[in-house]
């Protein structure tokens, strides 16, 4: 039987006895570089020794006394667990991710984060939006962008597109939406979207042998797409409910490797007029109606959607095309008369405007062609409008255009 004096003893003998072992134990501990490795020691080995006996006493208290199986090292920062990348198109590799977004070329008044869009590769590739660019002459501004409608032409004119379409009709999008404003501008980054995160087994080759640059490949890009038909449940369907399926296509294309100028420029169509190195068609920049395709229409958030052939297809440059840096833009894809697609930057870094370039929507300066320096014409991609080719200065594969229709049955 256990009395009063017996349990204040064994008290005492307790604490005594846990006062000596803890002391000891710091006195023989080493270096303090050592001494998680010592407290690992004298919980897993002395302790349990000097506590058994009292604790088959029935005199230890019942709460686990076992040392933790984690032990955490503050020697170094762990790294983050969350990592974002960027991807890089190339015509015959696959997405590579790398660091963080780019950061804007000037300072960006606002500049919006990255918005997260699924895509292939490894990692957790972003997409980043168009930085709104500070008050410079001359410069586009996404949230201002003016509205190409009417901007149509029978002869090259710089800031239009030379139609060889002169009758408009068909389907669209059947609703402005509120960043269509009454002034003849839109807000870019205010465009509703359709969602969806759809990846697609993309093909695209580009060789080169001789004179001849040959493109092959089935118009899926690179990069997720938003789902259609677009759902009824879509924000997007209250403006365009495009009805249409994204399908595979048959891209062939024989271009001249070292395309030279025509005697005379000529009438671009409404399909195709160049392929995008994200495996996907670039149309120009009208709509079914002939109106501004950018401004009305409304794209996923690669800036890309079906026709009725199923064939996907961007009127701008996607966002989803890589375009980084802060000097003069990389080829972005190429045109159907053969010269490159560039993207928004001209020789000096600059972001370009339609004013900047000529009829056709390019200009000639030397550029990187097929690994060497080369004076030549070439194409500009632009925030505004015709966002591409306006008419062709080289001679197209195909007289007015390539493969696609307009975008609604």
């Amino acid at each position: 039987m256990i009395t009063p004096s017996t349990s204040r003893l064994s008290t005492f003998v307790l604490t005594l006895v846990l006062t000596v072992a803890f002391s000891w134990g710091l006195l023989r501990a080493p270096a303090p570089h050592a001494a998680p490795e010592s407290a690992a020691g004298l919980a897993e080995g002395e302790l349990p020794r000097i506590l058994l006996p009292l604790s088959l006493h029935g005199e230890m208290p019942t709460a686990d006394l076992r040392p933790s199986s984690t032990v955490v090292s503050t020697d170094s920062p762990s790294p983050s667990s969350t990592l974002t990348a960027t991807a890089t198109f190339t015509p015959t590799l696959a997405p590579t991710p790398f660091g963080t977004c780019p950061e804007p070329r000037r300072r960006c008044n606002p500049c919006p984060g990255c918005t997260s869009t699924p895509m292939p590769g490894d990692g957790t590739p972003v997409v980043c939006p168009i930085c709104r660019p500070g008050a410079t002459a001359g410069c586009p501004d996404p949230a201002n962008l003016p509205i190409g409608d009417g901007k149509l032409s029978s002869a090259p004119e710089v800031g239009k597109v030379w139609s060889c379409t002169t009758e408009f009709g068909g389907g669209g999008a059947f609703k402005d939406g509120p960043w269509i404003r009454g002034d003849g501008t839109f807000d870019f980054t205010a465009k509703a979207v359709v969602d969806g995160a759809v990846e697609w087994p993309s093909q695209l080759t580009i060789t080169l042998a001789g004179a001849v640059r040959t493109v092959t490949g089935n118009d899926l890009p690179r990069h997720a797409t938003g789902t259609y038909p677009v759902s009824p449940q879509d924000d997007a369907y209250q403006y365009d409910r495009n009805p249409n399926r994204i399908a595979a296509q048959t891209v062939s294309w024989s271009l001249p490797a070292v395309p030279e100028e025509a005697a005379a420029a000529s009438c671009v169509g409404l399909g195709s007029v160049g392929v995008m190195l994200t495996g996907a068609y670039v149309f120009n920049g009208l709509d079914a109606l002939g109106r501004d395709a950018v401004a009305h229409e409304i794209q996923d958030s690669c800036q890309g959607h079906p026709e009725r052939n199923g064939s996907y297809h961007y009127h701008s440059l996607s966002l989803c095309a890589e375009d980084a840096g802060d000097g003069h833009s990389a080829l972005v894809g190429y045109a159907l008369d053969g010269f490159g697609i560039f993207g928004r930057r001209g020789e000096d870094g600059r972001e370009l405007a339609s004013a900047d370039l000529d009829a056709c929507h390019g200009h000639s300066h030397e550029v990187d062609w097929d690994g060497q320096r080369r004076v030549m014409f070439h194409y500009h991609a632009t925030l505004d409008y015709p966002y591409t080719v306006g008419c062709y200065r080289g001679t197209p594969i195909r007289a007015g255009g390539g493969g696609g229709r307009p975008p609604r049955p």
